[in-house]
């Protein structure tokens, strides 16, 4: 899916700075969404959609989270920008900075559960000290010495997302 269809040239250099210049609780987030380090989901940083740039963006997930500080509180132009954006069959998740920072694992199952298709989780974090954290579900762990990368066929690991089986 193309993301920047109709953004301005001057709105994609834009976004390039913005790239070049993240604010410090983007950059701890980036650190944590990218290389697809959140269960294989690929998200991009600082992405123009329509006629907005925003902060990261997962296409497989149609998710876009953004961190915001307190220059977006009870903010009516981003009530008006997620409103566009999800015209547009976008979920937007939004964060406070301090929510980064301070509850990191938080935030990232938050976001892995909106970026799974069966999720039931709500749209946002609730304020501090609200709601109820249920524990994540454990895997069992396999048996030792069978840990989750295998060799292939061809003496290559083989990725624990892959779907090729060997006959």
């Amino acid at each position: 899916m193309k993301t920047d269809e109709g953004v301005s040239s001057s709105q994609r250099s834009r976004a390039r700075t913005m790239r070049g210049a993240p604010t410090e609780t983007e950059l701890r987030l980036w650190r944590l969404l990218r290389d697809r380090r959140l269960n294989g989901f690929k998200f991009r940083r600082q992405v123009p959609v329509g006629p907005y740039i925003v902060d990261f963006l997962c296409v497989g997930a149609k998710l876009i989270v953004e961190a915001d500080g307190f220059q977006h509180a009870e903010s009516r132009g981003d009530n008006v920008r997620d409103a566009y954006l999800e015209r547009q069959g976008w979920r937007v998740l939004r964060f406070w900075n301090n929510e980064v920072f301070q509850n990191r694992e938080g935030v990232l199952e938050t976001i892995l559960a909106q970026a799974r298709p069966s999720s039931g989780a709500t749209r946002h974090l609730p304020p501090e000290g609200e709601g109820i954290r249920q524990p994540a579900a454990q895997e069992p762990l396999p048996p030792r010495g069978e840990g989750v990368a295998k060799a292939t066929d061809e003496g290559q690991p083989m990725d624990k997302h892959s779907e090729t089986h060997h006959a």
